[in-house]
């Protein structure tokens, strides 16, 4: 099967399908996503028509109210903001990127976890992307600064470590000429 038909099946009957099978659906993409994002989330690819499709079916498995559908969704949001920063498809994460705003603010601490995780995948995996990281970064450094806050010890740390990844701080930098002031 070409990937074309495997899309048609993905979205046929995807509003009224129970939670496993959403759950098998996300686990797809983010399979998908992982593998050759290229062939799903090309808009000039041979899949070009199911771009928008598949971004918004996406969208809606990441608001789900289970728990698993959410985090494998997101898991595959991640894959795809980190090819979507990489190849410079400003349109799509700007699609994207409110939901993981949406995600911070879910009362499940493995979605948060998850999606701090995002954050953190996104950065490493494409720090010579500047701009694109840059937008991105920018988009979402006040939701994980709010993270930072957060009673769960787990959630916290993981948000402390995404800020760095943000920010750009790495292993052996020197910290005091960064705070230095330049006169």
């Amino acid at each position: 099967q070409n990937s074309a038909d495997v899309l048609a099946a993905l979205f046929k009957g995807l509003s009224n399908a129970d939670w496993t099978s959403k759950q098998g659906r996300a686990v797809l993409l983010m399979a998908g996503f992982k593998l050759t994002p290229q062939r799903f989330l090309n808009p000039s690819g041979e899949n070009g028509s199911y771009v928008n499709k598949l971004v918004s079916n996406l969208l809606d498995l990441c608001s789900s109210d289970k728990i698993p559908v959410c985090q494998s969704a997101y898991r595959a949001l991640g894959y795809a903001l980190g090819y979507m920063a990489l190849n410079n498809h400003t349109d799509l994460l700007n699609i994207c990127l409110p939901a993981l705003s949406k995600g911070m603010k879910l009362e499940s601490t493995e979605v948060k976890l998850v999606v701090t995780q995002i954050c953190s995948y996104v950065m490493l995996h494409n720090a010579e992307v500047s701009l694109n990281v840059a937008n991105f970064a920018r988009g979402f450094l006040l939701v994980l600064i709010n993270g930072t806050r957060e009673k769960n010890t787990a959630v916290r740390s993981s948000s402390e470590q995404a800020v760095a990844h943000l920010c750009g701080i790495r292993p052996g930098t020197d910290y005091k000429e960064l705070l230095q002031y330049q006169s």
